[in-house]
């Protein structure tokens, strides 16, 4: 379905990858992984066609059709067509209107999708000129053919389909006519994939897919990626997903792309196997050089031997040396430091209940953390994690009931989309001086420890 041939990506001056082959055909679950910075996004974008490749070809089957799935659907689910935007959150209440007209619904979007909207559409316009002259022939052929291929496209049971798409990915009958901004992400990402199910494109491109996705969406996610018959393409760091649902892994790192068949952990084999065959091939190389130029040094004065020195140095020049990478990343270095001592109980909430208009999230909520704990809040996506999250940390005041915290107890928090907090204007090292005490501690020493480079801090 998808050809890609000889290309190569650079940015600033930095090679991604060079000469890269591959395929992409029905039936196969491709998995792209490797470190961040790598290339695995630039990779998708040249294959969905967003960019182009230096140099190299990607030549797609005419007649395909490719859909893509984005890293971040927010924008594009919740300022849909139909409809401006508001704040997320847990089940938040929403107008059901605007100036424009009604906000979009799940069902709304998903079916807007469909390519036989735009044959609903024509169908419209042709049926008004019709009835404007009935005797015009060219307008009653193009009525009639595009009518049989409404019918054939499923056109007259659109609805009913995207219903039961929806239904299928967990929306009740009540939530599939909800405005779609009154819905978490983990629900927008379910809108965005029930619109491509819907489309059935021949080539699925899914950045990310489980961000933000509970763990019962991440389950029905891997069911439908192993059951689609296009091809499927995915980056993703959750490897548990991909060992679930790839059977091909394709690795962009260090300026390389290597394909290998197989889930995840045959890839892990895989890697290792051509690693200690690599570094056997490096290790006899290595030998042979040595000898070859023991041999250059040792009669390189000697008349008598200086064609076959001659041609020991033009053989080193020609040899094609093997290149080993060991697999080993850097990592993030971090250090928390010691926090104040604090009382037993770090934070309490007591009789604490939270609604938003008629969806109430919690009710006489009684919890209590201690010092120590380590506590993960699992849960459907709009069940309230946020929201409880946000009570904790004293973002959102609850209706009823009291928090408190212990004593000598300091609160930091990483929200979802902190990345909102970010002046994107400035550099990675003047957004940080903002927020640390400079004469104490140097930015670009906490940049380095997260694996910002000079340049790029």
């Amino acid at each position: 379905m998808i050809t890609v041939a000889g290309i190569s990506k650079s940015f600033g001056g930095r090679t991604l990858f060079s000469d890269v082959n591959l395929r992409f055909d029905a039936g196969t679950r491709t998995a792209i992984v490797g470190p961040n910075g790598a290339g695995k996004t630039t990779l998708m974008k040249l294959l969905s066609g967003v960019d182009r490749p230096d140099s190299g070809e990607i030549a797609v089957q005419k007649g395909i059709e490719i859909g893509v799935l984005e890293q971040d659907i927010a924008e594009w689910v919740v300022g849909g067509s139909k409809g401006g935007g508001a704040p997320l959150g847990d089940g938040a209440a929403a107008d059901q209107q605007t100036p424009d007209g009604p906000l979009p619904t799940p069902v709304d979007l998903v079916v807007e999708g469909a390519p036989v909207k735009e044959i609903e559409e024509r169908l419209t316009e042709l049926g008004m000129a019709m009835a404007e002259n009935p005797e015009d022939d060219a307008v009653l052929q193009e009525f009639g053919h595009l009518q049989d291929r409404f019918e054939v496209l499923g056109g007259y049971d659109l609805d009913a389909r995207a219903r039961r798409i929806l239904g299928g990915l967990g929306f009740d009958a009540e939530t599939q006519d909800k405005p779609v901004r009154s819905l978490s992400g983990g629900w927008m990402m379910r809108v965005a994939l029930g619109r491509l199910l819907l489309r059935q494109p021949e080539v699925l491109l899914l950045d990310e897919p489980t961000n933000h996705l509970d763990l019962e969406s991440v389950g029905w996610l891997q069911q439908f990626v192993a059951a689609y018959p296009g091809a499927v393409v995915i980056v993703s760091h959750d490897r548990d997903f991909i060992n679930a649902c790839s059977n091909v892994i394709v690795e962009v790192a260090d300026g390389r792309v290597a394909s290998y068949v197989g889930d995840y952990e045959s890839f892990l084999e895989q890697r290792a196997e051509r690693m200690e065959l690599l570094l056997g091939q490096a290790k006899n190389q290595a030998r042979k050089v040595a000898e070859i130029e023991q041999f250059v040094e040792r009669f390189r004065a000697k008349a008598s031997k200086a064609r076959q020195v001659q041609s020991r140095v033009k053989m080193l020049e020609k040899m094609d040396r093997v290149e080993v990478d060991d697999g080993k990343r850097q990592s993030m270095k971090l250090s928390f430091g010691e926090a104040p001592r604090a009382g037993r109980t770090v934070i309490e909430l007591s009789g604490v209940s939270k609604a938003y208009g008629d969806n109430v999230v919690y009710r006489d909520l009684h919890l209590a953390l201690e010092r120590g704990m380590k506590v993960a809040l699992v849960g459907p996506n709009g069940a309230g994690k946020s929201t409880l999250l946000k009570m904790l940390v004293g973002e959102v005041t609850p209706d009823e009931g009291t928090r408190e915290l212990g004593h000598n107890v300091k609160v930091a928090y990483y929200a979802q989309h902190q990345v909102d907090a970010l002046d994107m204007g400035r550099t990675a090292v003047q957004e940080l001086a903002t927020a640390v005490d400079t004469s104490t501690v140097n930015p670009r020493s906490v940049l380095g420890s997260f694996l910002f480079s000079g340049e790029d801090a």
